[in-house]
């Protein structure tokens, strides 16, 4: 039922439970140039036809082993002092 002010078109809203869905690439929208390996990565960052290669990632005490593409991403994290 509509709430007051609501269309009755968007009470009427399915609630999906499952999506399931294929990432085929990865494109960062920043100013922020990325490099690797001293050149700057050009847009897309990452593509599924990047290619994968075997290697294993120490996680603390873990070790995951698996085809992996190396390509990088920035993180940004806002300083204690403000800044980013």
């Amino acid at each position: 039922m509509a709430e007051a002010g609501e269309s009755a078109a968007a009470a009427e809203t399915v609630k999906v439970k499952e999506f399931k869905a294929k990432v085929v690439q990865v494109t960062f929208e920043s100013d922020i140039k990325v490099s690797h390996s001293k050149k700057t990565v050009d847009k897309p960052h990452w593509s599924e036809s990047a290619s994968l290669k075997e290697a294993e990632w120490k996680i603390g005490e873990r070790t995951i082993v698996g085809p992996f593409s190396k390509r990088p991403a920035v993180y940004l994290a806002k300083r204690a002092g403000g800044g980013t």
